[in-house]
């Protein structure tokens, strides 16, 4: 049988694949003896990375997100999160919990209070909300402050507080005002 030159071998996967090959008969093997000594020996309960999805769920970030920022697939987060899959492998969970409730992604939407606040402390030491704008990349006005969504991306969050670092360092604006 033809293998893909470029496959891993050694590995179970390529023996699976159809490689007969010495290396990845002893890699199968290898793997067929850890798991017949110890039972699943790459897999653990599912039970831990659940409540910790759920958990993430709560603060806002959903299935999709969690998905993205564990570098994992939406259906394997989501078989996880439902209970369909009571196993799933170590570096799955580990990848899960490495998940925490401070990390967004730039498209996520956060509420705007924060947002808010850093454009009101900004325009009350003297910077304008078009120059403000300006400096984080908008073209017109800043309208975080008279539209009636309760909500901003996060890349407009971090581009306020980069913003308004950038103030703080050029001196335009004192640190106390951020504080």
């Amino acid at each position: 049988m033809t293998t893909d030159p470029a496959a891993d071998h050694g590995t179970v996967r390529s023996y699976r694949a159809g490689c007969r090959c010495w290396d990845c008969y002893e890699g199968y093997r290898a793997y067929q003896n850890a798991f017949e000594r110890h039972g699943r020996p790459f897999t653990t309960d599912a039970a831990e990375a659940r409540e910790h999805l759920l958990t993430l769920q709560a603060h806002g970030i959903g299935l999709k997100s969690a998905a993205a920022l564990a570098g994992l697939g939406p259906s394997c987060v989501r078989d996880v999160r439902t209970g369909k899959q009571r196993r799933i492998r170590k570096s799955t969970e580990q990848a899960i919990l490495a998940v925490t409730t401070d990390d967004r992604l730039d498209g996520m939407r956060v509420p705007k209070g924060e947002a808010l606040a850093i454009v009101d402390r900004l325009h009350a030491a003297g910077v304008e909300k078009s120059e403000l704008a300006a400096i984080i990349g908008l073209e017109g006005e800043l309208h975080v402050t008279t539209t009636r969504r309760k909500y901003v991306t996060v890349r407009t969050l971090r581009k306020l507080q980069v913003a308004a670092e950038l103030l703080v360092r050029s001196g335009r604006v004192s640190a106390e005002v951020l504080s």
